[in-house]
């Protein structure tokens, strides 16, 4: 469906961002699925399974543990850390982060 150029650009430019989402914005192609079945064809999801594989459990935000939310809301709120980095490092959206703020009063 898509030529091999365009398939090449849009993984260097994955490897360039680290982000399917930039990917997607930037060139307006592929698919989320599609870019993610080229990822693990090209062995770049360094064996994490794509979110939209059938029957896998996905790690997001709702598998996390109450500890484990606290703990990087006090990184973000009282270290001072940057929340789109402890998001990312813990998988999870920042929209997530502040949510929990929400929700645990902190």
């Amino acid at each position: 469906m898509y030529s091999r150029i365009k398939r090449m650009k849009a993984m260097k430019l994955y490897s360039e961002t680290g982000s399917v989402t930039e990917v997607i914005r930037v060139l307006g192609y592929p698919t989320r699925r599609t870019l993610y079945n080229w990822l693990e064809e090209e062995g770049e999801q360094d064996g994490k399974a794509s979110p939209f594989r059938i029957g896998g459990r996905s790690e997001r935000a709702a598998h996390m543990t109450d500890d484990l939310r606290k703990e990087a809301l006090r990184r973000c709120f009282e270290n001072g850390e940057n929340v789109g980095k402890v998001a990312k490092e813990i998988g999870c959206s920042r929209a997530s982060i502040y949510n929990w703020k929400k929700k645990f009063g902190e």
